[in-house]
């Protein structure tokens, strides 16, 4: 519900230090598309660095995701907002100049100000066990934050050595910008922030897959263990009814030697994403893509997660309209498909569930292709 609500209100939310004594602001804030954290809540944070409770553990955990995010693509830290001595009139003041942010925080006071201006606000559930023995969170970050088979951390790198791609029981995918790597035998391998490794393991009736991130380049605990996948054979089979992106689902046959997977179109259906941009099926013949986001257009080859896609495609006597939104799955892009209308009249357009600018340009194209 929660998750819901700030896709309603905005995917940019400005957290509040108090906000961390929730394990569900965690989850708020990796859902978020942009996090803004003004420098007197930094002070905040740091003052509560060293607290061995859950809040402290959130704490730290935030303050790692901020130092990494090197290219302040997601956390944008902000200096210029120190005009009160209350931080949290200083999160109001951004609030003010700044719309469609929303406030994170587990404050009622800060909420009720946030009211008062008219500022959208996420309150999170606070944590029950705010106490917690800390050798078993210790433990419990040792299975989030692990170590991978296979690579090796080598003067300030994290490399795949060329000897382990040379064993033919070692079989890994890389992923990286949402497309899986191509890599040659003769060099080690460099990893990168954000790469997703899958390991396949074969056995006697099953493939296992194993999905981690790296998250820093440090000597451990560099990675994120994600997910742990299980297909049964015979492999083809499993792949056609697993949820995994199609390059994915190539590339594990490929080093299984089970042969060619191949689904034919309809795994695309009408629309496929390549490097972030959006194409259509040359099968489709006349068409016209648009993409909105929080209800204004995007262009094609800036898609992200949760976008929405509009499809319309030209018949003899009418137009169909196929409404989809973007996911990610293993760090890569597809579609999945939301609706579909059938439009044989101009009126049946404004029936549709969508914006007016939507709506006007699914006229333009109807009135140019059909009438």
């Amino acid at each position: 519900m929660i998750n819901q609500q700030l896709k309603n209100m905005g995917r940019t939310i400005i957290l509040d230090a108090c906000a961390l004594k929730s394990q569900e602001a965690i989850e708020i804030i990796e859902n978020a598309e942009k996090v803004i954290v003004l420098t007197g809540t930094i002070r905040e944070l740091d003052k509560n660095k060293d607290n061995e409770e859950q809040y402290g553990i959130n704490v730290r955990y935030i303050g790692k995701k901020i130092r990494q995010d090197t290219k302040s693509k997601k956390y944008i830290c902000i200096s210029k907002y120190e005009n009160y001595r209350y931080n949290d009139d200083n999160i109001i003041d951004y609030c003010i100049w700044h719309n469609e942010v929303t406030i994170l925080t587990c404050d009622n006071y800060l909420c009720a100000k946030a009211k008062a201006h008219g500022i959208p606000y996420i309150f999170p559930k606070i944590s029950k066990q705010c106490k917690i023995n800390k050798k078993s969170e210790e433990g419990k970050n040792r299975k989030s934050s692990c170590n991978v088979k296979g690579v090796t951390y080598k003067n300030d790198k994290l490399l795949i050595l060329r000897q382990n791609l040379l064993d033919p029981n070692f079989k890994i995918i890389i992923i990286r910008y949402g497309k899986v790597i191509k890599f040659s035998i003769e060099r080690n391998i460099e990893l990168n922030i954000g790469d997703t490794i899958i390991r396949v393991k074969e056995g006697n009736e099953t493939v296992n897959l194993a999905v981690f991130e790296i998250a820093s380049i440090e000597c451990k605990d560099y990675a994120q263990h994600i997910e742990a996948i299980s297909l049964r054979k015979p492999i083809i089979e499993s792949l056609k009814k697993a949820n995994l992106p199609v390059e994915v689902k190539r590339q594990i046959c490929f080093l299984l030697d089970a042969g060619d997977y191949e689904e034919g179109e309809q795994d695309q259906e009408e629309l496929y994403i390549k490097n972030r941009r959006i194409y259509s099926n040359k099968q489709l013949g006349k068409s016209y893509i648009c993409l909105e986001r929080n209800g204004d257009f995007i262009r094609r080859q800036d898609c992200m997660e949760g976008d929405i896609v509009y499809l319309v495609k030209k018949n003899k006597k009418s137009v169909t309209l196929y409404v989809y939104r973007i996911v990610k799955k293993l760090n890569m892009y597809s579609v999945e498909k939301i609706d579909t209308y059938s439009i044989k009249t101009v009126n049946e357009i404004y029936c549709i569930n969508s914006s007016e600018k939507i709506k006007d340009k699914i006229r333009e194209f109807y009135i140019r292709n059909i009438r």
